[in-house]
């Protein structure tokens, strides 16, 4: 009996705590539970408005970019119109318009006439690698005399037959070797082009028209635009071949609107929109580091105000233990002398 008993004494000492500390301990969770609870409820709620607000955000500038990328477009649409308002272009297109002949050449009074006529069109333009006007005949005019050839070859000149099935109608000539620099190797270009119509006879057709096109436009067209500092913007046409930042004839970037996908070793958040005018699509990636950043600022403010709240409540917890316990001592004191 008196084994027992001890035993059953040794075993609650083991879990006594004195009042004191009690006291500390529970004020302690009192303070820490909350802030924990309130802490991750407010950073999953302000991420979730943050990356809500980034998506409608990133949308928006994604709809500004193609707005703008329309306007550039259609002011370079206009240069591949001129031919049809100029009567000498078209007089010099209707006596090259034999079939593709080596034999054939031109005077010089009509390639000074061209050579003014398309030096009117790239002046001061440092958008465009070159305008050139391809002749029936096989005779090539450009403003590079100095680094292109003067002369064609239809059987390189793949992106034709594209340019002719539209019929005299604007066409996005997807990235494409150029074979008519004179390079050391053929040149990847990204061009605009239309078919040059005779209007005084059934629209026949006397040529093409066809400006290439260098990065610096869209460069331009992005840079005034502000976005996010590290996010990544990318342009490709109809058929996903990427024409920004870099000139490539596949293309493996994401277009889902709104979702997060994983490029390089980083999470992004993916704005995407194509335009109903050219067939350009602009894809804006965001990284959800940078989206999240905020979250994780108020994170750690927040427990820093933590732990200074801590400190604050353990000094209290300290002081009115000891003025709750203090009289208890006093009177346990009292008791051992009674």
């Amino acid at each position: 009996m008196a084994k027992n008993s001890a035993g059953l004494l040794w075993k609650q000492s083991r879990f006594f705590l004195p009042l004191q500390a009690k006291f500390i301990i529970w004020s302690f969770l009192l303070i820490i539970i909350p802030f924990l609870i309130s802490g991750i409820v407010t950073y999953s709620k302000y991420s979730a408005s943050v990356e809500e607000n980034a998506r409608t955000y990133a949308s928006q500038i994604i709809g500004q970019i193609n707005v703008n990328l329309d306007r550039y477009i259609k002011e370079m649409e206009r240069l591949t119109l001129t031919p049809f308002f100029d009567n000498k272009v078209l007089s010099i297109l209707k006596n090259h318009d034999g079939s593709p002949n080596k034999a054939t050449f031109s005077t010089s009074d009509e390639v000074l006439k061209m050579n003014l006529f398309l030096s009117s069109l790239s002046f001061d333009r440092t958008e465009l690698r070159g305008v050139f006007i391809f002749a029936n005949d096989g005779l090539l005019y450009n403003t590079l005399d100095s680094t292109a050839g003067n002369r064609w070859e239809s059987q390189t000149e793949t992106w034709m037959a594209q340019v002719r099935q539209a019929e005299g109608g604007l066409v996005l000539v997807p990235p494409h070797f150029s074979r008519y620099y004179n390079l050391s190797k053929p040149e990847l270009v990204f061009a605009i082009s239309r078919l040059i119509r005779d209007p005084d006879d059934n629209n026949k057709a006397l040529g093409f028209v066809k400006v290439d096109l260098t990065p610096t436009g869209l460069t331009k067209i992005l840079s005034s635009v502000n976005f996010s500092t590290n996010a990544k913007l990318y342009i490709s046409d109809r058929d996903g071949h990427q024409i920004y930042p870099e000139l490539a004839q596949t293309s493996t970037l994401p277009t889902p609107q709104g979702e997060l996908v994983t490029l390089n070793g980083g999470d992004y958040l993916v704005a995407s929109q194509q335009s109903s005018y050219t067939g350009l699509r602009v894809i804006g990636l965001v990284p959800v580091q940078d989206l999240r950043q905020d979250a994780n600022d108020l994170t750690r403010f927040t427990l820093i105000i933590s732990l200074l709240a801590l400190i604050v409540a353990c000094l209290l917890a300290v002081f009115l233990s000891n003025r709750l316990v203090n009289p208890i001592r006093h009177l346990q004191g009292k008791m051992k002398r009674v």
